[in-house]
């Protein structure tokens, strides 16, 4: 396990050496960016086993990005906080998040081989800087906002979106058992009706389009004081077959300085059962500049949901359990 010192250490050093191979280097063959997110959260959550207050380093997210010849770009992340070793649901401790070598055959196609997160629900891609709450969706992490290895083959336009990924599926950091991969395709078009985005994806494990899959479609209209997103996603196993919607609603005001949300969300993870997993959200964000530096208060009623330490899960037993979650978290992206 990578200690939190020994990161922070890693990150001074490389920070030191881009400075020095931006020094010389010629501008016009490489460049270099760092960016990153530092949240804090303080949390009473007692939808976990054990109810506790507790505060949290949910986010230490390093990005070092840049060029080093025409028509190519490479991206490295970490996460330091993953080194603090909370189990969440997605049970991903790992420092080293993404890594990605890109080439443009064209200024609109562009091929990519490395980590990444694989192409599937609208909030799970979204950057974490412009979370409109504290922690994404349950069904944005359960179907998607997960890191994969493989390569991805995308086209871009100022309209619209398509792209395909083929990977290893499963885990990051982890290779891969089965010869067998995991197929996603993705589309994404702008409609003219102005700030109304519509996307659909289908993710198939093993490349079995049928018995095994995510299908899943969402919309997000965003106008200058409101935005509505939605997103819905079948799944379906050779055992079982389920599904999951959340829509949210955020209300600008005083000149985008404010803006409450409120999410509902619900999970039904076998349609033959009588369970459902939901929950209601309330939050508020306080923008000091948007969205970089915000903070952000959340309240969550939640039912059949389990979690642990502010992430939570849906239950795979129909307990009728109601729980309550509250978020106070304070980032700062650069």
């Amino acid at each position: 396990m990578v200690s939190l010192p020994r990161f922070f250490l890693a990150v001074l050093l490389l920070t030191a050496f881009s400075a020095k191979i931006s020094l010389a280097s010629e501008p016009s063959q490489t460049s270099l960016k760092v960016s990153g997110l530092l949240q804090g959260w303080f949390l009473n959550d007692n939808s976990a086993a054990t109810s506790k207050a507790n505060f949290r380093v949910r986010r230490a997210e390093l990005k070092v990005s840049g060029s080093v010849a025409e028509n190519t770009r490479f991206s490295l992340m970490m996460d330091g906080a993953k080194s603090l070793n909370f189990t969440d649901s997605t049970k991903d401790s790992k420092v080293l998040q993404e890594v990605g070598i890109g080439y443009s055959f064209t200024p609109a196609l562009e091929f990519v081989v490395g980590q990444f997160k694989g192409l599937s629900t609208t909030e799970g891609l979204d950057s974490s800087t412009e979370l409109l709450l504290p922690e994404r969706s349950r069904v944005a992490r359960k179907f998607g906002d997960k890191r994969k290895q493989g390569a991805q083959l995308h086209y871009r336009s100022p309209d619209w979106q398509l792209g395909a990924m083929i990977s290893n599926g499963g885990e990051p950091n982890t290779n891969d058992a089965s010869t067998a991969k995991e197929l996603a395709l993705r589309a994404q078009a702008e409609t003219p009706v102005p700030g109304l985005q519509l996307a659909a994806f289908i993710q198939a494990r093993d490349t079995r389009m049928v018995k095994d899959r995510d299908i899943g479609t969402s919309l997000r209209l965003s106008q200058k004081n409101f935005l509505i997103r939605g997103e819905f996603v079948t799944t379906r196993t050779e055992e079982r077959h389920g599904e999951g919607w959340a829509a949210d609603l955020g209300y600008r005001l005083y000149d985008e300085k404010l803006m409450p949300v409120v999410r509902y969300e619900e999970i039904r993870t076998d349609l033959n059962t009588d369970l459902v997993s939901r929950g209601w959200t309330l939050g508020m964000n306080a923008y000091i500049k948007n969205p970089q530096v915000k903070f952000q208060l959340s309240y969550s009623l939640l039912t059949n949901f389990l979690g642990n330490n502010g992430s939570y899960e849906e239950s795979t037993a129909t307990l009728a359990r109601k729980t309550q979650l509250l978020i106070a978290a304070y980032s700062m992206a650069f």
